[in-house]
């Protein structure tokens, strides 16, 4: 168990995640901001963004010619990679995520990486951050105005704290 008695929880990645903590704290992975990151246009039909210990992904939608982004990559370009795509097919929670910010349809993809890191309940928390029932092997799209309030609350949390770091 964490104890951390003087730290003040400012954001938690979901509603799953901050069950039981009291506080005033925003919802939402940092990731969620991606898009403010980079600039990108449209290049690829679908986007696969396997977990960095996943091959299963890659050879099991090669009929649709995806383009494979390593999420192990240089961070900046795993971002533009993903929002090149039209669509994204991820076993990997970040690829769901980022994929969200740039308002990009994607699937979860289930391998079995989720048996070792703790099944589908940091997917299912992100997912009801994001007004999305979270489902497997389902394309999805996060409706625009909830990631956009979730990304305004991150931002306007993390410049607070920029301003208390000056």
């Amino acid at each position: 168990e964490l104890n951390l008695p003087k730290a003040k929880i400012l954001g938690l990645r979901g509603p799953l995640t901050a069950k039981g903590v009291k506080g005033d704290f925003v919802l939402g992975d940092p990731a969620l901001l991606a898009d403010e990151l980079v600039t990108v246009e449209k290049e690829y039909n679908l986007g696969i963004v396997p977990h960095w210990s996943d091959t299963v992904l890659e050879t099991r939608f090669q009929e649709y010619k995806p383009r494979i982004i390593r999420p192990s990559g240089d961070p900046l370009e795993v971002l533009r990679e993903i929002g090149r795509c039209r669509k994204i097919v991820s076993s990997s929670l970040h690829g769901i995520i980022v994929a969200d910010a740039f308002g990009i349809p994607r699937r979860t993809e289930m391998t079995k990486i989720f048996e070792r890191e703790g099944g589908d309940f940091k997917f299912r928390d992100h997912c009801a951050t994001v007004g999305v029932k979270f489902a497997v092997g389902v394309t999805q799209e996060a409706p625009r105005y909830l990631v956009q309030d979730r990304q305004h609350e991150l931002y306007d949390m993390l410049a607070s704290v920029g301003k208390a770091l000056k």
